[in-house]
């Protein structure tokens, strides 16, 4: 759809090229990233990773480390290697991830208030090494290497709703009484951090615009299919949103 739209506007020989996949979070992107760019070549660089990329973390830790990115490509190549085809070594990194999470994050989910706690999004203070360095890394990381490519980069925050059921507000399965997860807030924050540092990277946040759009259609709306997850209808308002900040920026060259 976005492809077509682009087309539209006089983007002939766009081609866009969906890399999406279910479930995964900023870690598996940012993997694909690094392992394709300099095959493809692209001109413009769109990641939208949130929702996954904080559930990956509350159940799993992944630490990021081992990102192979051109810095570390020689090293963690070799780690990934071993990692594959040595039992001993693959052994020795699962004792020790277990021994990372155990000591970073399941001392801070003995008790189910604190389970519940980062569930509702309040993971500042669970996570922070993550959402103060991790995240924010891996993010400028790949800004970095396309700016040095030539290529620009676009963060686009993943569009959520809240709705109303018999108990009151409900927002990913969760009580919550404003419009979006609480931790889209410390994403937000994270994200501040790199744009901070960074005043090329492009970041676009159609929330509270899909929200409203939503809203207007009253009870019968047809943009979200549930309060995480876009219909048809809702992935066309998506990409439309998209190709303007395409469009009004000049991100893409228009080739004749």
């Amino acid at each position: 759809q976005l492809e077509q739209k682009l087309q539209k506007e006089g983007y002939k020989n766009v081609e866009v090229l969906n890399y999406g996949a279910h479930g995964k979070s900023l870690y598996w992107i940012a993997q694909q990233y690094f392992k394709e760019v300099g095959t493809i070549q692209p001109d413009l660089v769109i990641i939208n990773s949130i929702r996954n990329t904080f559930f990956d973390q509350l159940q799993r830790w992944t630490p990021y480390t081992d990102i192979v990115s051109p810095q570390k490509a020689v090293f963690l190549k070799a780690h990934l290697f071993l990692t594959d085809y040595c039992l001993s070594y693959r052994f020795l990194r699962k004792f020790i991830e277990k021994a990372q999470y155990t000591g970073n994050i399941k001392r801070y989910l003995k008790e189910k208030r604190d389970i519940d706690k980062a569930d509702a999004g309040q993971v500042n203070g669970i996570f922070p090494d993550f959402f103060n360095k991790t995240y924010p890394t891996a993010l400028e990381d790949i800004n970095l290497d396309a700016k040095k490519r030539g290529i620009r980069f676009m963060l686009v925050v993943e569009p959520v709703r809240c709705v109303e059921d018999i108990d009151g507000p409900s927002c990913m399965w969760k009580k919550v009484t404003d419009g979006v997860p609480m931790y889209y807030e410390v994403f937000r924050g994270s994200i501040k951090k790199v744009q901070d540092k960074h005043h090329d990277m492009i970041v676009l946040d159609p929330v509270d615009e899909m929200i409203e759009l939503a809203n207007q259609q009253g009870k019968k709306q047809t943009i979200f299919y549930d309060v995480v997850h876009l219909t048809p209808e809702g992935n066309t308002v998506f990409s439309n949103i998209i190709a303007a900040r395409i469009i009004d920026e000049k991100l893409l060259p228009k080739h004749q």
